[in-house]
């Protein structure tokens, strides 16, 4: 019996270019399924930059963007980033990857975003949540494939992740120090961002008629920074938070760490001790908790930004 087709990350150096040079070169379609938010409409529609790299490429996708460019002046008419999710063929069937268990529907990372999205009271506030725009060219479940993929479609957030923007800050070595740190950000700045979070975790609080959401990997990597606000903290990046890829209402499966949340990508220098397992992973026996007698919650997601908001104010890693 073949071996389940993997995941981007575990796939051969050659396939795993060829993903990346057959999106690259991907003719630019709206979404057939719309998201929240905006409509995007059909354009002169062309990667950026035009040479054949590629914006970002994760465990399970890669990411790139692509402008609305009007052929008479040149001038950027719209933009949006595409991901195009190959989570590999095990992930990919889990009927609990979609919404209403239809492998081949709507993927739940694109409802997830927008349950939340939509939980916020006004659009001031839906600003600090990048909604999913639409999903397209799903592979159906019957069809077996090389790569089992689809695609979601976002807003483009201009000034970059919070990660590359604390990567940025300026280094500093301070009289008699043995290691380099970072400037920190301005006071103002901090309480800010921490604001923005605390707004994006009462919305995960409240979705499913308050059943509530556990995002489960929120950091900096996650977080991302829109254009400015003029009507709010106009100097500062309005703040974003994306990734909803391993968001799981808070049953009581996931509550108890079942099965249902053991596959999903977390970022161990930022998990939750609930949410957190012994590494290395034995191989063929399952996970083994950090903290074995606890349980996901609500608290999940405020430890997470608790513990980014520690990396914010020190700039250094989570230890």
């Amino acid at each position: 019996m073949a071996n389940p087709t993997p995941r981007l990350a575990d796939m051969a150096h050659n396939a795993r270019v060829l993903v990346m040079h057959t999106f690259r070169n991907w003719v630019f379609r709206p979404p057939v399924n719309q998201g929240a938010g905006r409509q995007l409409a059909p354009g002169n529609w062309i990667g950026i930059p035009p040479a054949n790299g590629i914006m970002a490429v994760g465990a399970e996708g890669v990411v790139h963007l692509w402008c609305d460019v009007d052929p008479t002046t040149q001038m950027i008419r719209d933009r949006v980033v595409v991901k195009h999710v190959v989570s590999g063929q095990v992930r990919y069937q889990d009927p609990f990857n979609w919404v209403n268990n239809q492998v081949g529907g709507e993927p739940l990372e694109c409802r997830q975003a927008n349950l939340v999205w939509a939980a916020m009271p006004n659009a001031t506030v839906q600003q600090h949540i990048q909604p999913c725009l639409g999903w397209g060219d799903v592979v159906p479940p019957h069809v077996v494939a090389q790569t089992y993929q689809y695609k979601l479609y976002h807003e483009y957030c201009s000034h970059s992740s919070l990660n590359r923007v604390m990567k940025n800050q300026p280094k500093k070595k301070k009289k008699g120090a043995i290691r380099k740190g970072r400037k920190q950000f301005p006071e103002p700045f901090l309480w800010y961002m921490f604001e923005s979070l605390a707004k994006a975790c009462v919305a995960m609080d409240r979705v499913y008629n308050g059943t509530g959401l556990v995002h489960q990997d929120i950091h900096p990597g996650n977080v991302f920074f829109g254009d400015p606000d003029p009507t709010r903290f106009a100097m500062y990046p309005v703040l974003k938070v994306a990734d909803f890829g391993s968001a799981r209402e808070l049953t009581n499966q996931v509550r108890n760490r079942g099965a249902i949340v053991q596959d999903d990508p977390v970022c161990l220098a930022y998990a939750a001790p609930e949410n957190s397992w012994v590494v290395p992973i034995p191989v063929n026996q399952p996970l083994q908790w950090e903290a074995p007698n606890m349980r996901i919650s609500k608290k999940t997601n405020i430890y997470q930004r608790i513990t980014g908001g520690y990396h914010r104010i020190t700039t250094e890693s989570p230890k």
